[in-house]
């Protein structure tokens, strides 16, 4: 009885050393995309931070998509190592197509699926695509601004199922939110430098 509860405590102190650590990679995480947002002037820029040092940490694949400023496409980012396959799915993607990420740009709302029978049964174009991937659970978390007006989604593929837990949405949640901020002001700069231009060409 004494050694089944010790090998009990041991497992349950190993536990909590794991997440512990994982907290503090999250945390640091955070951290990093921080320090990296406040130096990213343009859309582009804060796009590929988001997608290389948040979602590409926390997720086996991710992207991170923006919407158009004529509001009718996503502009998408990868993770790095995608499958050649699966190439098509970075770029643009119509704001109006059936997937999890422009659902959730669309609505402004957070999509999980822990299985992939759910992934499936929701989304079967994409069927092909979640094979390739290795992606058995997924989660799409909404970024907007401010006034909440969508600005896009970041999407988290994971190889495992029911992978989607309270510390991985409360890690997307802010890391939208951070993303959020970080557009709102990176869209202002760059209508002010497209107008500057649009005077500039006039004034020539």
């Amino acid at each position: 009885w004494f050694l089944t509860v010790g090998i009990a405590e041991r497992d349950i102190a190993r536990s909590a050393t794991t997440a512990e650590r994982a907290a503090r990679e999250r945390l640091h995480a955070l951290q990093v995309v921080t320090a990296q947002l406040t130096n990213a002037a343009t859309t582009q820029a804060i796009a590929e931070v988001i997608v290389r040092d948040g979602v590409g940490l926390m997720a086996d694949h991710g992207i991170a998509a923006i919407v158009t400023p004529d509001g009718r496409e996503v502009q998408t980012w990868t993770t790095a190592g995608r499958p050649a396959g699966a190439a098509e799915q970075s770029g643009r993607i119509p704001l109006a197509a059936t997937s999890p990420l422009t659902e959730a740009a669309r609505a402004g709302t957070r999509i999980v699926d822990q299985t992939q029978a759910d992934l499936l049964a929701r989304y079967p174009d994409l069927a092909e695509v979640y094979r390739l991937l290795g992606i058995r659970s997924g989660l799409c978390e909404p970024v907007v601004d401010g006034d909440g007006h969508a600005l896009g989604a970041l999407a988290f593929g994971f190889s495992r199922e029911d992978a989607v837990d309270a510390e991985v949405i409360a890690f997307a949640e802010a890391l939208a939110g951070l993303s959020g901020q970080a557009l709102r002001r990176a869209q202002l700069y760059e209508r002010e430098l497209d107008a500057a231009h649009q005077l500039q060409r006039a004034l020539l």
